[in-house]
């Protein structure tokens, strides 16, 4: 391979596409890395790419992935709390008017004692 092509890792759109994945995980990137500088004549340049998009992935597209997935987990979660409290609320009103027998907006001391008569 020419330069770049070092060891099969960007002969290919798919190769390279696979090698830069794993290079953006930073597992195992020594294996993708090494054998370009190895193989270019220009290893500043090598060097430089593979710094800028490491810096790129790393600090910027990571970082806009976990900003993402967190405001989608609030909002999730944000639902489910009002979903629970407006089941909540529900229950509390039925509660209420099971124990409010006369109907007039408030629990006396005679509902109350019915109630813990029953």
């Amino acid at each position: 391979g020419g330069a770049l092509c070092g060891d099969g890792h960007f002969g290919t759109l798919g190769a390279a596409m696979l090698a830069l994945f794993v290079l953006s995980t930073t597992e195992n990137y020594p294996a993708i890395m090494y054998p370009s500088f190895v193989d270019a004549p220009w290893t500043a340049l090598s060097v430089g790419y593979f710094v800028t998009y490491v810096l790129i992935v790393l600090f910027l597209l990571a970082s806009t992935l976990v900003a993402v997935a967190f405001k989608v987990f609030m909002d999730k979660y944000t639902e489910d709390v009002l979903r629970r409290r407006v089941r909540e609320r529900h229950a509390i009103m039925l509660a209420f008017d099971a124990l409010d027998v006369n109907a007039d907006g408030r629990i006396g001391i005679e509902e109350w004692l019915g109630f813990w008569r029953q």
